[in-house]
This record gives C-alpha cells, structure tokens and sequence, in this order.
C-alpha cells in the first residue's frame, strides 16, 4: 500500500469524493436547523460547517516532478491531507443525517458538539433501528409529543369543514360492512375541501403568494391522507381483534363444554364399570363357595362309594342306586367343569374392563392436561382481551379529543370563511384598480414614447443648430479679426496723413453714426452677445429635457415597481406632472423656433456684414496706396454717398448691398 502513496489518479479520486460528498452536505444543510453545529475531525477548534472545502483541495492537489527522497514529499502529504478530508466530510454527513432522523422521530439530541466516529455511526444505527419498529407511532408522538412537527401544527391550526365531524362519529358506531362506505365519504369531502383555497392565518399578514399558497395545501394534503390511513388501518385492527376475540371465546366454549361433557361421561363410565366389577366379584365368589360346597360332597359321596363297595353285605339294589347317583354326580361335575369355564371366561372379562379402565384413565389424564392447557390459554387469551380493550379505550379517548380538536378547528374555519370572503372582496376591488392603474400606466408610456420621439427630434435639430452656431462663430472670429487689420490700417493712416486727421475731427463725431465700421463693430458685439445667450439657453434647454426623460423613466419605474397603495396616493400627483411636462416641453419647443428665427436673422446679417467688410477691406488696400488727395476725394466721395439711407429706421449706408443686407434684417 505504501507503493501507491503520492500517486496522482489517488489523490484526484480522493479529490473527487471529498468534492461530492460536500456537495451533498451543502445539500442536506438546508434541511438543517441554524443552531446545530458541529466541531470538524480535522480541525477540532473550528465548525465543520465553516471550512472551505474548495480552498484546501486546491492547496493540496497533485504536484507534478516532484522529488522523492527519503523523507516525506508533497504528494506524499497531499494524499495523506486529502484522506483526512474525506474522514472529515464523512463524519460530518453522519452527523447531519443523525440529526435529520432525531428531529423527525422526536428524540431528544445530545448536548455534545462532536463525537467520535464510532459513537455517530452506532447512534445512526440505533436511530434507523427505531424508524423500523416505529411504524403507526409516528401518529401517536404527532399527537401526544410536546415537539410537534410541522404536518401536526398544520393539522392543528388548519380547518375541516362542520360536515366532516359526522362521519367521523358515524365510524364510532359503524359496522364492518359501513366502515368502507363512510371512509369514502370523508375522503371525498376532503377532496372537496381541498379544492377550495381557503387561505390560513398565517399568511394573512404576509405577502400572499402562490406558490406558498400551494405548498401549504400539499402539505395539508399530506396530513389528511395520513391520517386517513392511520384511523383506516386502527379500523382494521381493531375489526381483526374483535373477529379474533369472537373467535376465542367460541373456541374457548367449545373447549368447555368438551370438558364438561368428557368429565360427566368418564364419570359415568367409571360408575358403571364399578357396579358391574362388584356384581361380578360377588358373583365369583358365590361360586367359589358352591364350588367349594360340591367338591366337599363329591369327596365325601366317593368315599362312602368306596366303602360301600368293600362292603360285601350291601346288596344289588343299593348298588344300582349308588350307581345311578354317581352317573349324577358325573353330570354335575360336569357342570362344575362348564361353570368353572364360564369363571374363566368372567376373569377374562374382567381382565379385558381392566384394561379398558387404565386406558380410560390415560385418555382422562390427557384430557386434563389439554383441559388445563385450554385454561391456560383462555387465561392468555383474556390477557389479551383486557390490553385489547384497554388499547380500544386509549382510542376512544383519542378519537374523542381528535372529535374537539375538529370542532375548535370547525368554530376557526368559519371565521376563516369570514375573513377570506372579505380578503375576496378586497382582492376584487384591488385588481379592478390595479387593471385602470395599468390602462393609465400603459397610456402614459405611450405618451412617454411620443415624448421620446419628439425630444430626440429636438435633440437632432437642436445639435443642427449648434453646429451651426459653431460655424457662425468662426465667421465672427475671422470679421473680428479683419476689423483688427482695418483699425491697424486706419492708425496707419493717420500716422501717414496728419493733416487730413486734422481737418476730419469736425466731422468726426458724424462719422460715427453713419459710420459702416463703427456700425460693424457694433452689430458684432450685439452679435456676441446674442450667441452667448443662444448658448446658455440652449445649454438650459438640454438641462430640462434631461430632467423631463429622466422624470418620466422615474415614473415608468415607480409605477412598476411601487407598491399599489404608494400608486393610489400619488395617482393625482403623477397626473398633474405629466401635463405640466407636456406644457414645459410645449414652452420649450416654441423657445428653440423663436431662437431658430433669431439665429437665421443674425446669419442673414453676419453675411451681409461679412460682404460689407470685404469691400471695406478692398477699399482701405486700395487707399493704402493712393495718396492724400485720392484720399480726401474718397472721404468726399463717402460724404456724396450718404444718400443711401433705410426707410425704417433711418441709418445711412455706402453701398446699396449694405443697405439692402440691412433691409433684410429689419423685415426680419
């Protein structure tokens, strides 16, 4: 055995069952009560139920190209490790199903934590022993014991319908050939009764679920049946001890009248044999005398024939006589020789009744020794007959508190009725409430899809437009930029030409109300500034819908997952929220067209702007190179140009496209 310490296919299959048996205790533990525990074979300081399995065996698992040397290796120990884990598991598994089997006989568990291995296998087996003998008893401990299982409290809190007790009390009364029946009536009336879901006291506070609901009448189920089988078969006993009593007692009258009828003839014959034995010897006797009487007078008449005969003086005559009296005496000897036959005969008669009374004497002894065994066993029988009657008795009184139990549960169940015809009721009017809570829930998903819709429509556009807002910043970028150079120019000029400066100061402060680039400027900032609150108010607008989607996923989510109270109460104010979303994202979309129309305005000027400013480009190149005299004929020439003038507000432009950019914005 020492050659196969350390090899692989061992340890994995040592692994392997350890792995399983845990599996099948992690199984069996749901069935557990929480404070059992148990101390490990392994790890006697530690729970057994606590110990990670899966951890040790991947701590200890085969290592490959190992060396062996003299001492121990590591396969070597994870081998050893690896079968103290199974003894480990194992003793555990006994000690669970131990204490599966004594809470279900009813046995009272030890205090100690652990045991050895011997002790829990001998008490598994002493435990398994009492599960064979146990049988019909299980009823009496559910009824009797004061650890009453489940299916017990079930049958005690539970309800039978008023109807049940009367074939119940029927079976007390009933014969043979009704039992059947009115069993057959109970149980239909149980099938009936379990059709009906009527709901216990103990799940009325709780969540009433259906599956609950069902488990609790599979187990009353159970118990019925169970008790059916029970009362049947103590129905059935009781049928065969009362058919084997009957049957007892007739044999035990016959016996003694046998007996009886034995005793009076044996009597009689031995009276009979009595007389006849006295008449005979007194008839024996008799003849015993005259016997004795005769042979006396034979010898005596033969010898006075004797002498007569030697006498000579007799004469013929009298020898005649004598002659003829010895031919009688011959014919009575003959006689004496027929009677003493018939004596013998008598004798053996005699003999012969003897025999027959020792034989009648015999056969008595014997009948008086099956006589006292007959009493013996009619006094075993009437044992019997007292614990019989005694066992009926103990039923009867269980039968008779089964019978009050029956009507306390009966006086429950109606009150059950009561309480589950008004549980009914409410169910009715809560799922009448809950379809129209539905019906509202799925009118405002439907309204919460075309929101969706909608504002991702205003998403796209408002995501068109801020491209586009991006783009027109650009442009305004790139005009700033240009009004920088054309200020750089005017600088240059009028480091260039001082004294045109001069002379244009008087009109200078003209120029700057008709002036285009002072204007440019201006329309610009506005520009900017209007952009800015674009922004901010488109930035406002994205904040909103965000809040509206998720408001409305809020309330999808809370009017799923809520509870129907919370929805009754707050019915009103989920209805007054999704109208004013409606009226925000109505406000919200006539907000985003006035700043479409604004923006379109303000690109329609930018442009024109843009136009404007590279013709003022063009012109300041060009000016740039001409000299003072071009360029006060220019300044001229912008003074002739003034006419050109917006019929409502009145400002003066250059160029006509400037004027007509800006009729455009003001119709706008």
């Amino acid at each position: 055995m020492s050659a196969f310490i350390g090899n692989e296919l061992c340890i994995e299959s040592l692994q392997n069952d350890v792995v399983d048996i845990n599996r099948l205790i992690i199984k069996l533990i749901g069935n557990v009560d929480e404070d059992f525990k148990t101390l490990s074979w392994k790890f006697p300081n530690k729970n057994a139920l606590h110990i990670d399995i899966d951890s040790l065996i991947e701590c200890h698992k085969f290592v490959p190209n190992c060396m062996q040397n003299k001492e121990p290796t590591d396969n070597e120990v994870n081998h050893i490790v690896s079968l103290e884990l199974l003894i480990d598991r194992c003793m555990l598994m006994f000690e669970v199903t131990n204490h599966l089997l004594e809470k279900q006989i009813g046995c009272t568990t030890s205090d100690d934590c652990s045991k050895s291995l011997t002790e829990t296998i001998q008490s598994l087996y002493s435990h398994l022993e009492q599960i064979k003998s146990f049988g019909l008893k299980n009823f009496d401990y559910y009824s009797n014991s004061n650890k009453t299982s489940e299916p017990s409290e079930k049958m005690i809190n539970e309800k039978l319908d008023t109807n049940s007790l009367k074939p119940f009390q029927k079976l007390l009364n009933s014969d043979d050939s009704e039992a059947l029946l009115i069993l057959d009536e109970i149980a239909e009336q149980l099938k009936s009764h379990l059709g009906n879901q009527h709901i216990p006291s103990k799940l009325q506070n709780s969540e009433i679920r259906e599956n609950e609901i069902e488990k609790f009448y599979e187990n009353l189920c159970c118990d019925l049946q169970r008790l059916l089988k029970y009362y049947s078969q103590q129905k059935m006993e009781k049928d065969e001890l009362s058919i084997k009593c009957e049957k007892i007692e007739k044999n035990l009258k016959f016996h003694s009248l046998l007996s009886l009828n034995c005793q009076k003839e044996l009597k009689n014959d031995k009276n009979t044999f009595q007389t006849k034995i006295d008449s005979l010897d007194e008839d024996i006797k008799q003849l015993h005398l005259q016997i004795k009487m005769k042979d006396d007078l034979l010898n005596l008449k033969n010898v006075k024939i004797e002498k007569f005969i030697k006498d000579e003086n007799i004469s013929v005559m009298e020898k005649k006589e004598l002659l003829k009296k010895n031919e009688i005496l011959e014919q009575s000897k003959e006689e004496l020789n027929f009677i003493k036959e018939s004596f013998k005969l008598v004798n053996k008669n005699n003999t012969e009744m003897e025999q027959k009374l020792n034989q009648i004497k015999s056969e008595n002894k014997i009948l008086n020794s099956k006589n006292n065994e007959i009493i013996q066993e009619n006094e075993i029988n009437c044992k019997n007959i007292d614990n019989i009657q005694n066992h009926n008795k103990e039923l009867d009184k269980k039968r008779k508190s089964l019978i009050d139990k029956l009507v306390e549960i009966d006086q429950k169940y109606e009150n059950l009725k009561c309480e589950n015809i008004t549980l009914k009721e409410n169910n009715n009017k809560e799922c009448t409430k809950n379809e129209k809570l539905n019906e509202k829930i799925l009118m405002k998903n439907m309204e919460n899809k075309t929101l969706k819709k909608k504002s991702d429509k205003f998403e796209i556009e408002l995501k068109n437009q801020i491209n586009l807002l991006k783009e027109k910043r650009e442009k305004i970028i790139n005009l700033n930029d240009e009004i920088i150079k054309l200020k750089e120019n005017d600088r240059l000029l009028e480091k260039n030409y001082p004294e045109f400066n001069a002379n244009v100061t008087e009109d200078q402060n003209d120029m700057k109300k008709t002036n285009v680039a002072y204007d440019m400027n201006m329309q610009i900032k506005a520009n900017i500034r209007r952009i800015e609150k674009m922004k901010k108010q488109n930035i406002e607008l994205n904040c909103l819908i965000k809040e509206i989607s998720t408001k409305k996923t809020e309330t999808n989510d809370s009017c799923y997952e809520s509870n129907l109270t919370d929805i009754k109460d707050n019915e009103k104010e989920n209805m007054y929220t999704s109208k004013d979303y409606d009226l925000l994202f109505e406000q919200h979309v006539d907000k985003a067209s006035e700043n479409k129309k604004q923006i379109n305005n303000e690109t329609l000027n930018a442009i024109g702007i843009y136009s404007h400013i590279k013709k003022l480009n063009t012109i300041s190149d060009e000016n740039s190179n001409t000299s003072s005299a071009q360029r006060r004929i220019l300044v001229s020439h912008r003074k002739s140009n003034r006419r050109y003038c917006c019929n409502s507000c009145k400002r003066s432009y250059l160029s006509v496209h400037a004027l007509k950019s800006h009729e455009m914005y003001c119709s706008m």
